[in-house]
């Protein structure tokens, strides 16, 4: 009796099937690691912008409105370390990046593709900081203005100079103090702010230096990139001049048709006319 073997023929089929979707799936991984991770560079770089616009408009609030400066010098500081939070993310991934182009083929379409990302997102992310670190400075600055304005009420009259030690040293404001008793409830509430106004400041001081460490980074690796930066801008002024030729080429290519079709046809006539010849005489001979 003959055995029915639909149902065998079926889950090899579908075996057949469950492989070849798997094989199409480990082809298009290593693009789609790639621009995954491109992705993820770009929504940090993006989301950074826009903290950083945003940080442009509330300063100006800020010195519009001086009853709610404190307010939104809170949710400015806020702002400035979740920057800080996703410049360390985004760095982190573009080091993954790195050293895929590195320990990758540089000259192959995968290879070329990473090197052309990283080079756009390095370039677009060092333009960010450069923004994140001035708008940074602006409101460091701002705020030592207010921080020195609110000691002078106390009656501590301080420098540029001090300020600065104040902030490398790290201290408590209490040092402008001289350690004197504070008497009343308005000097107290000045003082309190002051010493606010320190920690706040010591936070912005951090995040600026992590910026300047990152800073550093970069350009090392703007130095360690330039022989790959010279390689791609290398294939790709092949490819240009590639693709210029290529209308001569046809152009050459369509000329040696012609010349190979009118060398045939005379050939051609010159064999026709031969044997017409050959008859002839054959003929008459």
């Amino acid at each position: 009796m003959v055995r029915d073997r639909l149902e065998e023929l079926r889950q090899k089929s579908n075996r057949n099937s469950k492989v070849k979707d798997l094989l199409i799936e480990v082809e298009k991984d290593p693009f789609q690691n790639v621009f995954n991770i491109v992705q993820e560079i770009t929504k940090g770089i993006d989301k950074i912008s826009e903290n950083v616009e945003y940080c442009r408009r509330h300063m100006k609030q800020m010195s519009e409105t001086p009853f709610r400066e404190r307010e939104l010098s809170e949710k400015l500081t806020e702002i400035f370390l979740q920057n800080g939070n996703t410049t360390h993310a985004v760095n982190s991934t573009l080091k993954q990046l790195e050293n895929k182009v590195k320990n990758g083929d540089k000259l192959c379409a995968l290879g070329r593709i990473e090197a052309v990302q990283y080079n756009t997102l390095r370039t677009r992310f060092r333009k960010c900081l450069n923004e994140n670190n001035e708008e940074l400075q602006n409101f460091k600055n701002f705020r030592i203005n207010t921080y020195k304005a609110q000691l002078r009420a106390k009656g501590i009259d301080v420098d540029d100079e001090d300020i600065s030690e104040l902030l490398l040293s790290k201290e408590d404001v209490q040092i402008f103090t001289d350690n004197l008793l504070v008497e009343t409830a308005e000097a107290k509430r000045l003082l309190s702010e002051a010493e606010e106004l320190n920690e706040q400041l010591l936070k912005i001081e951090n995040l600026i230096q992590e910026v300047r460490d990152l800073f550093v980074q970069m350009s090392v690796l703007v130095e360690e990139q330039q022989e790959l930066v010279d390689i791609v801008e290398y294939q790709t002024q092949q490819a240009v001049d590639f693709v210029e030729r290529i209308p001569k080429v046809l152009r050459k290519a369509k000329e040696n048709k012609i010349k190979a079709f009118k060398i045939k046809l005379i050939c051609f006539s010159i064999l026709t006319i031969f044997i017409i010849i050959f008859v002839l005489s054959f003929i008459y001979g």
